[in-house]
């Protein structure tokens, strides 16, 4: 079981999620490398909860190309939460980067 799936590779809207980091030194994306180096491959996942839907819980859910990174897992994230960034209403909300990346990696689910 996994909670969250990290932020993957945040590339140009790093600075934008994070604005407090130094981004020279700060990376994201490495959640299935170290998954890898602790024994653990991400298709053995199975079951992966999204506590809330923010970038850097979701950006993670796909690789590069665009498939999922956990392609065995049963993806489970309330209802309130998927009707939000789903809806009008996230669009007058958050920020249009933070609802295009989410809404991308959720599309999948």
């Amino acid at each position: 079981m996994l909670v969250d799936t990290g932020a993957g590779d945040l590339g140009a809207h790093a600075a934008q999620v994070f604005p407090g980091l130094d981004h020279s030194t700060s990376v994201t994306g490495l959640l299935p490398k170290n998954m890898r180096a602790a024994g653990l491959e991400p298709f053995e996942i199975d079951t992966a909860i999204i506590t809330h839907a923010h970038p850097d819980h979701v950006g993670g859910t796909l690789d590069e190309p665009g498939g999922l990174v956990f392609p065995n897992a049963n993806y489970f994230i309330s209802a309130n939460e998927w009707d939000f960034w789903n809806s009008d209403e996230a669009t007058t909300k958050a920020p249009p980067f933070m609802v295009d990346a989410t809404r991308r990696n959720l599309e999948p689910l």
